[in-house]
């Protein structure tokens, strides 16, 4: 365990031997010559075809992810089950793609995800609920489903107790232990979130599940997102404190760790080794609570949000006060990363092959009139010059689902690949 590190960030330090490849270099994304492709495609072909912002998916690439992350689970021996957090990305084309694995569900957070998971194909024991501040409504929407409910609130446990007496449940906790690659993302630790039920009133929550004769047969949690390497033994002591909440369960039947592990965005980042991930997991939920009870994630970046790219066209080169500022044809309304979350994705040309340690630098900003409207504050290209193609990297997740109509731009379209 002397790899790790409690650093919320997830980061580990830059390696002094650079690799000869650029670090997100794959078969279906890399460069042809000059020119940048995805899953077989040029990405200028695709905006010549498509018009841009253009946000291009690989299909291949969100089975492969999907396949990768439950054979892991697989392998320990442990029941499992994987969802896929449709928070995440809800474009039809990947929620049929992830459907056409066959090995992975929905994760849930609100009544119209479940219906939107049923109306995609899913079947209702394939589907887990989680939310947050739950109505009456919500509950009385969905309640009568045989889908997976967490109960997120004592509030809410009366809810589902008063509308539907002896139903089955999961609880959601906060274990007061949290990891994420930003501040923004981390969901529990030191400071009072608003997620789950907290140690001190997890009795008082069976009480009340005894009170209206629901079966507790769960629990959940959901730490942070996008941690890496680094945050892996952070995640695992929430996870032992998962356990010790579970122990209390007489028809305990899953444990959900929730998602939240992360994909690399630039040569700093190591990524999760998912041998040490799932087999640390199914280690502690086997000896300590049995081999019988079933391990559940739900994570939606590390799915899909390499599986992506977002390509703009640029609309404005212009030194400012001293910067160079590149203007694109899209902002924050169709990818909000890095105004919401506070992290930069790695930037390439589309054209004009890798940067290197010669090349300018450029802060990169969009075209909606916000000061938080900034994807990159210290990107290299080899050249920049207006009507130009620029690509973010990892733009499969939270883009589209997220989507707004500040300002009135117009949205990337989304195109799946394969």
């Amino acid at each position: 365990m002397d790899l790790f590190r409690d650093v919320p960030s997830g980061r580990l330090p830059a390696s002094p031997s650079p690799e000869l490849t650029p670090w997100w270099h794959r078969e279906s994304l890399c460069y042809r010559g000059n020119l940048l492709h995805i899953a077989g495609h040029a990405v200028v072909d695709l905006i010549d075809r498509h018009g841009a912002p253009i946000v291009a998916y690989d299909r291949a690439r969100i089975v492969e992810n999907v396949n990768r992350l439950k054979g892991a689970l697989v392998s320990t021996g442990q029941p499992s089950r994987l969802y896929f957090a449709v928070k995440c990305n809800r474009f039809g084309p990947l929620l049929g793609a992830i459907r056409s694995t066959g090995v992975c569900g929905i994760d849930c957070c609100s009544p119209g995800e479940v219906h939107l998971a049923l109306n995609s194909g899913f079947e209702p024991h394939e589907i887990s609920f989680t939310g947050s501040s739950v109505s009456e409504e919500d509950v009385a929407s969905i309640g009568h489903l045989p889908i997976r409910m967490n109960v997120d609130s004592i509030s809410m446990m009366h809810k589902v107790g008063r509308l539907f007496p002896g139903r089955r449940v999961g609880i959601r906790v906060n274990p007061q232990i949290g990891v994420g690659l930003t501040p923004q993302l981390t969901y529990a630790g030191g400071k009072p979130t608003k997620f789950g039920i907290y140690e001190d009133r997890f009795q008082e929550a069976l009480q009340v599940a005894a009170q209206y004769g629901l079966i507790v047969e769960g629990v959940h949690m959901h730490v942070g997102s996008g941690w890496l390497a680094h945050g892996l033994e952070t995640f695992l002591r929430a996870v032992d404190r998962l356990c010790s909440f579970a122990s209390c369960l007489p028809e305990l039947r899953y444990v959900n760790v929730g998602g939240g592990i992360g994909v690399c965005h630039s040569d700093e980042d190591e990524p999760v080794d998912l041998d040490l991930y799932a087999g640390n997991i199914a280690e502690r939920v086997g000896t300590l609570l049995g081999d019988h009870v079933e391990i559940c994630c739900e994570p939606g970046d590390y799915l899909v949000n390499d599986t992506a790219i977002l390509a703009a066209r640029v609309t404005m080169v212009e030194e400012k006060g001293g910067v160079t500022f590149v203007g694109l044809n899209v902002g924050f309304n169709s990818n909000p990363q890095a105004a919401h979350y506070g992290f930069a994705q790695e930037m390439v040309h589309a054209s004009r092959g890798l940067a290197d340690d010669a090349s300018p630098r450029f802060v990169v900003v969009g075209n909606i009139n916000e000061v938080i409207d900034n994807f990159h504050s210290d990107a290299a290209f080899p050249k920049v010059e207006e009507g130009d193609v620029l690509v973010m990297l990892n733009a499969g997740g939270y883009g589209s689902s997220m989507a707004s109509n500040h300002c009135m731009r117009k949205l990337a379209i989304e195109v799946m690949l394969g």
